[in-house]
């Protein structure tokens, strides 16, 4: 088997899906139906649920953290990363789901984003810091 599509294979025992199938919006965290807090921008794509600060740009290149958690932890762990990132006015974004942050730590996922259940994004070392 082609490891590359696995990920396409969880969602649907019988399709090719996105590893976050449309379906799986009932099966979302809890924290992905909070409305942004104020001041913030709140997107849902396919694979992440995202928050931003208004006002506040990414940079092109720079620090970000990513967080793992495991299933039994992952809505704890978000919600401190929701807390501490908004307190500190950091962008972040997170897995929306259990099917999400599984597909993400399986054995053949991608290692380049495996164990990741959120990233934050520091502007520069000050903020990582």
């Amino acid at each position: 088997m082609d490891r590359r599509y696995e990920a396409f294979c969880l969602p649907d025992p019988h399709f090719y899906e996105l590893p976050v199938a449309p379906h799986d919006l009932q099966h979302r965290f809890e924290i992905t139906t909070r409305p942004a807090p104020n001041g913030w921008l709140k997107h849902h794509g396919n694979s992440w649920t995202q928050l931003q600060p208004m006002g506040v740009d990414l940079a092109k290149q720079g620090w970000k953290v990513h967080v793992s958690a495991g299933l039994d932890n992952v809505e704890k762990i978000l919600e401190v990363v929701w807390q501490f990132c908004v307190e500190w006015n950091l962008p972040f974004k997170f897995l929306p789901s259990r099917s999400a942050v599984f597909a993400a730590n399986s054995k053949y996922a991608p290692r380049a984003s495996s164990g990741k259940a959120a990233t934050i994004y520091p502007a520069d070392e000050v903020e990582l810091r």
